[in-house]
């Protein structure tokens, strides 16, 4: 009877999760981040793509595919090394234009991590992508951490 359950559990869940799919990428690698030019963040690697959302080939994107419009959200957490001068912007673009913007000054020299969320109704074919701004007067690394990736989960 328990084994029926189980069986019955695990075919509902295989079906909510191609429902609502979705795709969490991160960094592998520190990346540059120029100083006062808005840079794409550059992800290294999925941690899942149930719908390849994801390409190694545009490594800044995450695209919406056949079959998958519909309501989105979207969450990042990046975080830059420590710097006590200027400020740091963390932008949210959708088809390349900024939809949201997160800046921060930096308090005491310490890195800086930024979060981000929105949701969205995104069709086919619309790509999403998350750029840093910084003016601290000399190119800054991300930090590389667990602090930085970008989810895109389908909700509806």
């Amino acid at each position: 009877m328990f084994s029926d359950f189980l069986g019955v559990l695990n075919r509902f869940s295989r079906k909510i999760e191609m429902a609502f799919p979705g795709v969490k990428v991160r960094q592998t690698v520190a990346q540059s981040i120029p100083n006062a030019a808005a840079t794409d963040v550059i992800w290294g690697v999925a941690d899942w793509d149930d719908a390849a959302f994801f390409n190694i080939a545009t490594p800044t994107l995450l695209t919406v595919p056949a079959g998958q419009a519909g309501r989105y959200f979207i969450f990042y957490e990046l975080s830059t090394a420590s710097s006590a001068t200027g400020y740091r912007a963390f932008i949210l673009e959708l088809n390349g234009v900024a939809i949201s913007t997160t800046q921060i000054a930096p308090a005491g020299g310490n890195s800086t991590v930024a979060t981000g969320l929105n949701v969205l109704e995104l069709v086919v074919g619309d790509t999403i992508n998350v750029a840093i701004f910084q003016n601290s007067t000399a190119a800054r690394l991300t930090s590389n951490s667990t602090y930085d990736f970008l989810v895109m989960q389908r909700i509806r």
